[in-house]
């Protein structure tokens, strides 16, 4: 299948209206607090009321795409450390949630094309949203995407997906499959219980190791540091960058 054709298949013109947009602003701060500055994003922050609010308080089930998390943390600074890993590529950013990792690599302005891909159309609307705010363009699919060929795919980011165990073998045995057609796969993970226990740190390298800031580490009890990992049959696009 072209790209085209894939784009045309699984993407979605708009997902934020104007009555969410605003119900989102005014549950969020918008924050540069993070590893990522040079990123915009709609988070809920301690200045926020749905920082101690109860579930039942929140206006959302699963707000987990107002966070800025580890591993996504770890790889939108090292992707916007590394623009020559993105130049010329077509990327798609599995559990994008924030958008962060996308809004990074577009920033470049250099990929061929970004997908950012969340199966909740509320992080969509996200994703739409901060895409807006650091004034940047990537194509948005709520589509299931897991288990999927990713053809004319090059590169597969891949931030703090591997939180429960079943679900990060079923994860892993995808991304094993694309790694052993030739496409680079990045994952960003803090050391998560799920993640070792996958036994994927036997098939990946660290790339880079990241110390989180103070607020990072206040949201993430018991981590300090994030890290990029490269699964070792990927493709590796330049030697320079990985």
């Amino acid at each position: 299948m072209q790209l085209t054709q894939f784009l045309k298949k699984v993407i979605t013109s708009s997902f934020a209206t104007p009555g969410l947009i605003k119900q989102i602003k005014e549950c969020t701060e918008l924050t540069r607090n993070h590893m990522t500055p040079e990123i915009a994003l709609h988070l809920i922050t301690p200045n926020c009321s749905l920082w101690s609010a109860r579930q039942e308080e929140s206006p959302f089930h699963d707000p987990f795409w107002a966070f800025h998390w580890p591993g996504g943390q770890a790889l939108s600074r090292y992707i916007l450390d590394n623009r020559d890993l993105i130049c010329g590529r077509r990327i798609l950013d599995v559990g994008s949630g924030c958008g962060a990792c996308s809004i990074a690599a577009a920033l470049h302005g250099c990929a061929e094309t970004i997908i950012a891909n969340d199966i909740d159309r509320l992080a969509c609307s996200a994703i739409e949203m901060n895409c807006s705010e650091n004034n940047v363009f990537v194509n948005i699919t709520c589509e299931n995407l897991i288990g999927t060929p990713c053809e004319n795919i090059d590169l597969i980011i891949v931030g703090d997906m591997f939180y429960d165990s079943d679900f990060g073998v079923i994860m892993f045995s995808w991304l094993q499959k694309l790694a052993s057609q030739g496409k680079c796969i990045l994952v960003g993970d803090p050391g998560r219980h799920a993640f070792k226990e996958t036994l994927l740190t036997k098939e990946v390298e660290r790339v880079i190791e990241y110390p989180l800031n103070e607020q990072s580490c206040m949201e993430n009890s018991g981590f300090s540091t994030a890290s990029v990992w490269r699964l070792r049959s990927s493709k590796d696009f330049s030697n320079k960058s990985l």
